[in-house]
């Protein structure tokens, strides 16, 4: 499932999708902003949702740590010493209990 729209707080005006979510125990929500699929590679490149993709599946059924820590590592390979030009959030829920 995938729900996206406008950065909240942009436009006081703005208009959002309204979505109920069920987690499973060990189930993970991941909210990102589009600095995360923009990161660039030396050849200008970005980053893209397959790619997040790829690095998420590396991780399934660990924690919301491991997960972050892991995306955060495949984003600074894929980039090297290309600088950042937008801001990079990234946010994951996970459940754990029943």
């Amino acid at each position: 499932m995938c729900t996206g729209g406008l950065a909240l707080g942009v436009l006081a005006e703005a208009d959002y999708a309204q979505e109920t979510v069920s987690l499973a125990k060990g189930d993970s929500m991941v909210m990102f902003s589009d600095g995360v699929t923009d990161v660039l590679d030396h050849e200008q490149e970005p980053f893209g949702e397959r790619r997040l993709l790829d690095a998420l599946g590396q991780v399934h059924g660990q924690s919301a740590a491991q997960l972050i820590g892991t995306v955060t590592a495949a984003l600074g390979k894929y980039a090297g010493t290309e600088p950042a030009f937008d801001d990079l959030t990234l946010v994951v829920v996970k459940r754990n209990a029943d």
